[in-house]
């Protein structure tokens, strides 16, 4: 073999290596934006609930709220899970791979009422505060 053959050779496949790793990098960024957005979603919606769960706990009357969630977070579908004493915990995964996106700590919950089917997502949570028994409950339905 010549040597100007080699490096033509070289050059040929130099080139098509080139273009296989910028067409996967082009994709990369999007991948990434993406998870980053779904996670931001996710603890916005956290901090939502985190912030709605203090105002009732703060609450000198009778306090309702209600706070609709969405089944999914762009196209990954959420499961919401609430942990009352000594946690005082919402969770938000991925319901696919249980991936965590994201978590906020709340204040003292004295009860959590679950979900009828847990095999559902959650549509709905309601923050209740009973001032006269001093209580601060979060109901799932869905």
């Amino acid at each position: 073999m010549k040597k100007a053959q080699i490096s033509f050779e070289f050059i040929v496949l130099f080139a098509i290596l080139f273009f296989v790793f910028i067409s996967l990098a082009g994709f990369f960024p999007i991948g990434m934006d993406m998870v980053s957005s779904t996670k931001g979603l996710a603890e916005n919606m956290a901090n939502d609930i985190k912030v709605k769960a203090i105002t009732a706990s703060l609450s000198t009357s009778d306090f309702s709220t209600e706070i609709n969630i969405p089944s999914k977070i762009n196209s990954a579908r959420i499961r919401i899970e609430i942990y009352d004493s000594p946690d005082n915990l919402v969770l938000i995964k991925n319901w696919n791979d249980g991936e965590h996106l994201a978590r906020a700590f709340l204040p003292k919950i004295d009860s959590v009422i679950p979900a009828s089917d847990p095999s559902l997502p959650v549509k709905k949570l309601i923050i209740r505060k009973d001032v006269a028994r001093n209580n601060l409950s979060i109901e799932v339905i869905n």
